[in-house]
């Protein structure tokens, strides 16, 4: 499949897919860790959480079930954000974000952990969907105003 990108088109959907990949990887894992009480603000209401096959439906018992995990403390050792091709994207953009590292829950042993992230744009919201290897699968939304509040709340706080 040819590309009608130019060169310094792709380029810029590389640069931005790794920044905005970044900025959200890091968002993510930091209110994982530190600041659970504010995951509220990353999941729709109707979001769905799979975790090791046992499926959670709806914000509230979103947040019990993360109320029941032992706290967390993630490291990443490799991040790799590409866009996606229009083709597959149907023209929005769409960011694979996929990570590799570490997670320690309480003072349990740390374990190798990977997750992949699909970012895109619906509506000028942005949706996530990801899978972990222990099959979590979460979705939400976020406009990029949204994420940028939320980012600045979360540096408040």
């Amino acid at each position: 499949m040819t590309s009608s990108l130019s060169n310094t088109e792709l380029s810029t959907k590389v640069d931005q897919a790794a920044e905005a990949g970044e900025q959200f990887s890091k968002l993510y894992y930091e209110t994982t860790d530190k600041k659970r009480h504010l995951l509220q603000k990353l999941y729709l209401d109707s979001a769905t959480v799979v975790w090791n096959g046992n499926a959670v439906k709806g914000l509230e018992e979103i947040i019990k079930f993360y109320d029941t995990i032992p706290t967390s403390e993630h490291n990443l050792d490799s991040l790799d954000c590409q866009p996606l091709t229009d083709q597959i994207s149907g023209g929005q953009m769409t960011i694979c974000v996929k990570t590799l590292g570490t997670v320690k829950y309480d003072k349990a042993k740390p374990k190798i952990f990977h997750q992949n992230f699909i970012l895109t744009s619906v509506n000028n919201h942005g949706l996530i969907n990801f899978c972990t290897k222990s099959r979590r699968i979460l979705s939400f939304s976020l406009s990029l105003g949204e994420l940028r509040s939320f980012h600045q709340m979360y540096v408040a706080s």
